[in-house]
């Protein structure tokens, strides 16, 4: 056990190229990078989420999205832009493989309505209030895509 961890202590020393002394210090240091990366790509989706938001026109029925993006709460400021110009937004992240986190918001339609349509025909967990709905999805995007474009919101 003793010389497993001696072992490890060598190999990360090496991979971050410090003493193995000074390997406190050196994670410490990676996770503020790390930290900090993660924020300037949380900036730079935001700004660039604005922009497609930007082109939508007011008081368009329908939009849907499809936008790889690095965590939820970005995918839910998204989701709030679009709201302010849309009847209906769908937000979606991630690949078909994995599945899709999503997001339905609408001021003027029940989502929870639209969920149990979606559960009717996909496999797709989630929940939330009559005005937003999220969770996770597994289906292929072309199938997202029409049933949302035929999806009749009363």
């Amino acid at each position: 056990d003793y010389r497993q961890k001696c072992e490890n202590v060598d190999k990360i020393s090496h991979l971050l190229s410090v003493p193995t002394k000074e390997i406190a210090e050196a994670v410490e240091k990676l996770k503020k990078e790390k930290e900090q990366l993660q924020w300037k790509v949380h900036l730079s989706e935001k700004e660039f989420l604005t922009q497609k938001c930007k082109a939508v026109k007011e008081n368009t029925e329908k939009a849907v999205f499809f936008e790889k993006v690095s965590n939820v709460k970005t995918l839910q400021y998204f989701a709030n832009l679009l709201q302010e110009k849309v009847s209906f937004a769908a937000v979606f992240s991630g690949e078909e493989k994995e599945g899709y986190y999503y997001i339905l918001i609408s001021k003027k339609w029940n989502m929870k309505e639209v969920l149990q349509k979606m559960q009717q025909i996909f496999l797709c967990q989630g929940g939330g209030t009559i005005k937003m709905v999220q969770g996770k999805i597994y289906a292929k995007q072309k199938e997202l895509e029409l049933f949302l474009k035929e999806l009749r919101l009363e």
